[in-house]
């Protein structure tokens, strides 16, 4: 059980060190650009609040106790603001809009303009239909690539059945043949698992100390020597170059 319980912290320790970004070397590097963004933005829209109140109490001579009016006033203006910005950008386009109109179908303006914009249009047009099309193309790969995860998850589940089943039927035969090289293989399984898992312990802890890897080149050779697993057949091998070397 605690084995078990090591075996899962390690793994918990393997995920934290992989997500850990490249090119950080201390842990305030730990947090993704993406993060550190969010958060200065979310720090600079505070800063941007507070020298706004403070501004509005200095210049209106607000006293402390009309804090809810001024909130109410800050978030009344926020939202002016917005549906200013929104409204302008909408009669822009508009105007934008209405002065394309005018030039196709009222025929304003000069026929060097008219004639570009017809291109600009024709164009326009062209791309949209492209990116219409590769929009459908690209939600019929996404559906078939969905079916083809499906059917790729459900031929490994059966085959993993399939090698359970086999399994189960070998080892069943070996206990009715020998039964000694079966519970002989069982205690091989069991410390082959211990051994990875202390194995992965190691390369997790020595990954985690960037500084002592940084300047031992030790560290880095036991990585490469612990980097690859071990197993069952492994064993066997590592235990047949042996007896050749001897011999």
């Amino acid at each position: 059980m605690a084995f078990e319980k090591l075996d899962k912290a390690i793994d918990s320790l393997e995920d934290t060190i992989l997500q850990f970004p490249i090119g950080a070397k201390t842990k305030d590097d730990y947090k993704p650009i993406e993060q550190k963004i969010m958060d200065i933005r979310e720090s600079l829209i505070a800063i941007n609040a507070r020298c706004l109140t403070a501004k509005a109490i200095i210049d209106c001579k607000l006293s402390s106790n009309s804090s809810e009016k001024l909130h109410k006033s800050y978030d009344k203006l926020n939202k002016n603001i917005s549906n200013y910005l929104i409204n302008r950008k909408a009669l822009i386009l508009c105007n934008q809009s209405r002065g394309i109109q005018d030039i196709i179908f009222q025929n304003e303006g000069s026929k060097e303009i008219q004639e570009k914009v017809k291109v600009c249009l024709q164009k326009l047009f062209i791309l949209n239909d492209k990116l219409i099309s590769k929009h459908e193309k690209r939600k019929k790969l996404m559906k078939k690539q969905h079916h083809l995860k499906l059917e790729s998850c459900n031929a490994i589940y059966d085959y993993q059945d399939f090698l359970k089943e086999r399994e189960t039927i070998r080892n069943q035969r070996l206990k009715e043949l020998n039964p000694d090289y079966v519970q002989f293989k069982v205690k091989i399984n069991r410390s082959i698992s211990k051994i990875y898992t202390m194995k992965k312990l190691i390369t997790n802890l020595i990954a985690s100390m960037y500084k002592e890897l940084y300047n031992n080149v030790e560290l880095i050779e036991v990585l490469g020597k612990h980097k690859d697993m071990i197993n069952y057949e492994t064993i066997k091998e590592i235990a047949r170059n042996t007896n050749l070397n001897n011999s």
